[in-house]
């Protein structure tokens, strides 16, 4: 690309792609997603794998990461992964507006770029894509093929091995975290029947010793009354001994 007066014109050419300048692909009036020969000026340097490029386009807001192209409606991904640009499949996954729906976008045929790399036996590429968390390796293609049986149908023996190997690794640490999961579970478990023990012999403990102030104030209660009782008796004593005392004599005079 480059600015001319009257207008911008389009510069297809792997030279002109990875010399254009940062001033001018930021240039205000400049539209980043305009269409040149069916692509995007994001497309054209994924395409020609220009780092520098690709992040240049990639600092503007108004760079769209899901345009298509017209022929065979594929993204910059899709091309980057056509021609195993690695080092731009990096850069472009770590934009913040790579999501999960972005990176498994499929073509007019129902290929995702990661079926595109599998179907040209890219490992390069197909190792990019699988170090982004949103890749979906249980994509299909447009006739129900998965990527392992496309990557054989190609004779691709290399994608062939890495995409058994994942599988494989990724099964293997589905069934770790279970048996974590599982671990910390019965560890949980284990620590609940603890405190439940914890709480009864506590409960217990609470129990005994309110038995035993109950007995305790029981056995007060019971002392008061005796003494209560004997004090009574006392008093009533005293009070017929003043009372036989106090008496008039019933003797003659």
């Amino acid at each position: 690309l480059f600015r001319s007066q009257s207008s911008v014109t389009p510069c297809l050419s792997n030279s002109c792609v990875k010399h254009v300048r940062q001033e001018t692909i930021l240039a205000s009036d400049l539209d980043v997603n305009t269409y040149y020969g069916g692509r995007t000026p994001l497309h054209i340097a994924m395409w020609h794998n220009h780092p520098s490029v690709v992040t240049t386009l990639l600092s503007t807001t108004d760079t769209r990461l899901d345009v298509t192209s017209t022929f065979r409606g594929r993204t910059a991904l899709h091309l980057a992964c056509r021609y195993n640009c690695a080092s731009v499949i990096g850069i472009f996954g770590r934009d913040y507006r790579c999501t999960p729906a972005t990176l498994n976008m499929k073509d007019n045929a129902g290929d995702t770029a990661v079926m595109v790399a599998v179907e040209q036996g890219h490992l390069d590429s197909v190792s990019q894509m699988a170090k982004m968390d949103g890749t979906d390796f249980a994509t299909k293609n447009g006739e129900g093929q998965t990527l392992v049986e496309v990557a054989r149908k190609c004779k691709k023996p290399q994608i062939v091995h890495f995409l058994e190997e994942r599988n494989k690794s990724q099964a293997e640490s589905k069934w770790k975290k279970i048996a974590q999961d599982l671990a910390n579970i019965e560890a949980i478990e284990t620590i609940m029947v603890s405190t439940e023990k914890q709480m009864e012999e506590r409960q217990k403990e609470e129990i005994e010793d309110l038995s035993k102030k109950q007995k305790e104030e029981k056995k007060k209660q019971e002392n008061l009354r005796l003494a209560n009782k004997i004090k009574r008796n006392d008093l009533l004593k005293t009070l017929q001994v003043r009372l036989n005392t106090s008496a008039p004599s019933t003797d003659g005079e």
